[in-house]
């Protein structure tokens, strides 16, 4: 399957990044409102990597070198942002 990326280039299934990640949303108990409360009491650092990776759909590559960080963190962000949006629980973060 060919994809295109916000740049309008071709991406293949393989260069697509966290393609799970709307099943696990599929696959949450999380409500929409438990989501959006999640996600306003995201620290600022986690929000606008969150804002980048879902809604601008950057890579993680290019939002560690649009933050100045290493990929692999961007990684670990936004596989702690998916777990902290989907998390049921009425607990702060």
């Amino acid at each position: 399957m060919i994809r295109r990326n916000h740049n309008d280039e071709e991406l293949e299934d393989k260069d697509i990044p966290f393609e799970d990640s709307y099943t696990d949303l599929e696959n949450s108990n999380a409500t929409y409102e438990q989501i959006i409360k999640n996600l306003k009491q995201l620290p600022p650092r986690l929000k606008n990597i969150a804002f980048l990776f879902f809604v601008q759909r950057l890579s993680p590559k290019e939002i560690g070198e649009m933050l100045n960080i290493n990929t692999n963190t961007v990684y670990a962000y936004v596989s702690r942002i998916r777990k902290i949006l989907l998390d049921t629980k009425d607990e702060n973060i």
